[in-house]
């Protein structure tokens, strides 16, 4: 993962570490992205956490929404080849921190690696192709979903190939990261 200040390997994580190293760039490393942000390993969030427990107020012991999310937008960082199969649908009535949680969610991945498509757009010819490259796609509205959109998403969320039309161009084959 590419930062202001240097890179991480998170798959020192999935190795056993229980933290990152933080290395200089290096340029027979190629990241395609870069967060606009700095690491920190000291750096914490209370005011991130303490928002999150307002917007998903504690359920019972079991309740592990906050961590859930956490997990998921984690995720979203990590490079293609870590598939997790798995998206989020944020619901509720109005004024409930959906788009807190979203806007936060575009500023960590910084808005050049995020496609705004909404997911009733899926079956439409050329705007899947929002989302090559990207790190996440944030859909604020959801309409009912047909069954060429709900395949599409499948394809999307399972890292599958997907053909992706571009206006007055060539088609591409996308692979999701």
């Amino acid at each position: 993962l590419a930062l202001l200040n240097g890179t991480i390997d998170i798959g020192e994580l999935f190795r056993g570490a229980e933290t990152v190293t933080l290395r200089s760039h290096d340029a027979r490393v190629f990241l395609a992205r870069e967060l606009d942000y700095a690491f920190s390993a000291t750096a914490t969030c209370p005011f991130w956490e303490q928002t999150l427990r307002e917007i998903f107020p504690s359920q019972g012991q079991a309740d592990r929404r906050i961590e859930v999310l956490q997990e998921f937008i984690g995720y979203c960082l990590l490079p293609s080849y870590h598939r997790h199969e798995a998206f989020v649908i944020l619901f509720g009535d109005g004024a409930n921190g959906k788009s807190v949680v979203l806007e936060v969610a575009r500023a960590l991945f910084g808005t050049a690696n995020v496609s705004d498509v909404p997911l009733d757009a899926f079956a439409s010819e050329f705007c899947v192709a929002e989302m090559i490259g990207k790190l996440a796609n944030v859909a604020t509205d959801m309409q009912r979903m047909h069954r060429v959109q709900e395949g599409t998403l499948k394809q999307l969320v399972s890292g599958e190939p997907v053909q992706i039309n571009r206006k007055y161009r060539d088609p591409v084959t996308m692979y999701p990261t």
